[in-house]
Formats: C-alpha cells, sequence, structure tokens
C-alpha cells in the first residue's frame, strides 16, 4: 500500500525538511522526484547536514535545464511548487517551471487556473496568518477553482511543513554540536485532520457570499430608488 506519509497524487516528501508538490506529466515528476531524493541524500551523507532548500531547487532546475539543450531528447514536463526550511534562510517557497527557471515566492499557485488561484492568494494572504488560518485560505482558494461545487476530504491533499520536537533519536547536528530542540517535518494530512478545517472554509465561503449577496441586494435598491 501507498505510504500517504511520503508521497499521494500531487504532495510528495523529498526529505524531512523538503516537500512539493507538482502540475504536469506525473512520469516526468517520478524521475525528478528520484532524483531530488538522491541528491538530498548524498548531500547528507556526505556533509552530515541537510541540503539548503535552495541548493536543492537550483539542482533540481540545472537537471531540467540540461534536457533543453539537446536533440534526441525533450524538456521535462512539469513544474514544481517546492517548500522547505534550512538553518540558512528559514522557510522558503519556490516554484520552478519546465524549461528550468526557479522563482522564490510568498504564496503561489500551479496547475489549472493557476491565475485565478494566484490572484486570490494575493488580495487575501497576509504574513500574521497562522498554519491552521493558511490552510484554511489555501481551501478557500481550491473552492474557487476546483470543478466541485462542496470540498470533501477525500479529494484533496494538503501537506504542511511546521517544526515539531526534536526527536529523542535525533543524531544531526546544528552548528557548534549543539543538538536542536525542534525540527522541521514536512507531513501530508490525514482526512480527519482536513474536516474540520474544511468546514471552516465552507463557513468563511457561506458568509462571504452572503456579505456578498447582501452588498449587490443594497446596491440594487439603491438604483431603485434613485
Amino acid at each position: 500500500m501507498e505510504d500517504k506519509n511520503i508521497s499521494g497524487e500531487k504532495m510528495y516528501k523529498i526529505a524531512s525538511h523538503i516537500g512539493c508538490s507538482v502540475a504536469g506529466v506525473t512520469s516526468d515528476a517520478y524521475a525528478l522526484l528520484n532524483y531530488a531524493r538522491l541528491s538530498a541524500n548524498r548531500h547528507h551523507y556526505t556533509y552530515q547536514e541537510p541540503m539548503a532548500a535552495e541548493d536543492l531547487c537550483r539542482l533540481l532546475c540545472d537537471e531540467k535545464q540540461l534536457y533543453t539543450q539537446y536533440g534526441g531528447v525533450r524538456p521535462f514536463g512539469v513544474s514544481f511548487l517546492l517548500a522547505g526550511w534550512d538553518r540558512h534562510h528559514g522557510y522558503q517557497l519556490y516554484h520552478t517551471d519546465t524549461s528550468g527557471n526557479y522563482n522564490a515566492w510568498r504564496a503561489y499557485a500551479i496547475g489549472q487556473n493557476d491565475q485565478v488561484a494566484q490572484s486570490l492568494l494575493k488580495r487575501d494572504w497576509k504574513p500574521e496568518l497562522t498554519l491552521d488560518e493558511g490552510i484554511v485560505l489555501c481551501l478557500r482558494v481550491l473552492g474557487k477553482t476546483m470543478d466541485t461545487v462542496k470540498l470533501s476530504a477525500e479529494r484533496l491533499e494538503v501537506a504542511v511543513l511546521h517544526k515539531v520536537p526534536a526527536p529523542a533519536t535525533q543524531k544531526l547536528l546544528e552548528p557548534y554540536g549543539v543538538l536542536p530542540k525542534t525540527v522541521p517535518e514536512f507531513k501530508i494530512l490525514r482526512e480527519t485532520d482536513l474536516k474540520p478545517l474544511i468546514a471552516e472554509a465552507d463557513r468563511q465561503r457561506e458568509a462571504e457570499e452572503a456579505a456578498e449577496a447582501e452588498k449587490e441586494k443594497k446596491k440594487e435598491q439603491k438604483l431603485t430608488s434613485s
């Protein structure tokens, strides 16, 4: 059976501190994911520290760009939205396109109706959002861009990257040989975790729709009275 803690249909764990979502040709994504996981593990084994998120992103993009230079091969037809944490820059989010370019973002969307999703994120995302508030915002965006009337935990995949207490078996040292108190964890949420968040997203959507309807009603009344 598939291990949902490592991968789903669109969400994948690369290392404990890095994960991604993909849009495009899934088989191409698998090839690049295997390359990314191998590179991250090699770096960890060689230097005894996690690979920096941007270094892994750059390595992936170099591999993508290589396949645009030669005849007889085709470019990888997949985009990545890569989330990571490292001690140099903290939390990071990168988008890689099919040509091998990448950019850093605070919030971004890829895939179907990505332009609509990006405009909604630009309007509603705020740096002070909590983790749960950020998930609810993403669910609201999905609700407005997916071809479905109502969100369902069975049809959604949501992953988070957050800090958790370091396990007792933690052997990876921070600089100067200090054991870290917390470590980053990339985790795909279970359906039971998603259901209350979906309920909150639906409640906010209904409140927003009611406010819009009331606004339109007042506008019509104003036009009628004038």
